[in-house]
């Protein structure tokens, strides 16, 4: 074991100087590695000794626009993170866990169509993909890197049709889901199979978690879809029975790089339970890790709920003012960050990246994609109208060209009448 030949606190003097890639990998090497980049105080020494940010954008919406607000538990931390390097008024729509965001321009100034932006808001990158079909209602959208060097991401889109039943008989009572995927190597969507839902069976518009290479969505019914962004299949998994029954609070999050969910049970409002799944690949067993209690905290505010999980030992909770806890399981102590835009409807997102380039521009170049070259400007020439001379780029209408042509045929007849010819003309 590498933690027992070097010891915990060489390897964490080592890794608190790596970059977030070299990080990363180690978490692969053994569970020792992996628990030890998720405690607080690594996290915390990381960040100081390198180039690194940790925390969360939290997402609103205020006067047709969306700010949004980034939060961690150094409150010195300045407000780094910002969209307005973006053309057009930019709404976040996912995030990964490489500081790559996906970003939509639903108000661009030239035209109506909407705008997918893929940036990197600590180096100020940014590059417009090519938009999906739009037509269809987006439900839910997730982004995942796949590789860093060369850089190359994954997008998923999950959109609802113009019609919500379908004519099939098998279909009739069933909810269909349009599945989108944008891989950055073909610089193209590709539409996959459509997925069938219950009638009474929907998403809940919470952004994805991804865990184990696959995303995640909790449905209606306390159900969890996951798509896997490698093979492009999606499966549907059950949460344990204990956390189905008696359930009131549900939400998905990630734990050490697995699939967890937070739960609050209906009469235990002063504490919420911490379940994580073991064996994803395997048997998918759920094994509840921590109950903590949120009685400390609700003296300062009564109503709290867990959104999201800071690292293993820190969970970020949120009050229904102005405000966001980070808030520690082992003494219940807390650390309170006040929003400047007062709430957050738009999503939370966990945001974690460094400040190297990520060369998104070269990650397929333009030459290379010919969906990407400008278009070719749709002006025709009227080939009759450019032999008469007279230079017209655009197409007429049929009427007027008719209303033309019948300009001067009168012209004609009345040259020749004055010449002395008898012209008769009925129309």
């Amino acid at each position: 074991m590498v933690h027992q030949s070097i010891g915990t606190d060489i390897l964490s003097e080592i890794l608190s100087r790596a970059t977030l890639q070299t990080v990363g990998r180690c978490r692969l090497v053994s569970k020792e590695c992996n628990d030890l980049t998720y405690r607080s105080y690594f996290m915390h020494l990381h960040c100081q000794r390198t180039r690194t940010i940790s925390g969360f954008l939290l997402a609103s919406m205020m006067s047709h626009k969306h700010p949004a607000e980034f939060v961690s538990t150094d409150n010195n931390i300045p407000n780094i993170v910002s969209l307005r390097f973006l053309p057009g008024c930019a709404r976040i729509l996912a995030c990964t866990n490489q500081g790559l965001l996906l970003c939509l321009n639903s108000r661009p100034k030239c035209h109506r169509i909407p705008e997918y932006y893929v940036c990197k808001p600590t180096t100020k990158e940014w590059q417009q993909i090519p938009n999906p079909k739009t037509r269809y209602f987006a439900r839910n959208v997730a982004m995942m890197v796949l590789r860093l060097d060369p850089l190359r991401y994954k997008i998923i889109r999950l959109s609802e049709p113009s019609h919500l039943r379908n004519l099939n008989r098998k279909h009739a009572y069933e909810h269909c889901f349009c599945c989108e995927v944008f891989d950055s190597e073909r610089w193209a969507w590709r539409q996959l199979e459509e997925m069938y839902f219950p009638y009474d069976e929907v998403l809940t518009s919470k952004p994805a978690i991804s865990a184990c290479g696959a995303f995640h969505w909790l449905t209606s019914e306390k159900n969890i879809l996951a798509f896997n962004a490698d093979d492009e299949t999606w499966t549907m998994l059950s949460v344990p029975d204990a956390v189905n029954n008696k359930s009131y609070y549900l939400q998905l999050a990630g734990y050490q790089g697995k699939l967890a969910c937070l739960r609050k049970e209906r009469g235990r409002e002063d504490c919420f339970e911490l379940w994580v799944m073991e064996d994803y690949f395997g048997k998918k067993l759920w094994n509840k890790k921590h109950t903590v209690s949120t009685k400390p905290l609700q003296i300062e505010e009564r109503f709290v709920s867990p959104e999201a999980l800071y690292n293993a030992e820190n969970a970020l909770v949120r009050s229904y003012y102005d405000r966001v806890y980070f808030y520690k399981f082992a003494d219940g102590s807390f650390d309170a960050v006040k929003l400047k835009n007062g709430h957050y409807d738009q999503g939370i997102f966990p945001f974690q990246s460094d400040f190297e380039p990520s060369n998104l521009r070269i990650c397929r170049r333009f030459k290379n994609h010919p969906r990407q070259r400008p278009r070719r400007s749709l002006q025709r020439c009227n080939e009759f109208i450019h032999l008469l001379g007279l230079g017209c780029r655009r197409a007429l209408n049929p009427t007027l060209m008719f209303i033309f042509l019948l300009l001067i045929f009168t012209l004609f007849c009345s040259v020749l009448d004055e010449q002395g010819f008898n012209v008769n003309v009925s129309l």
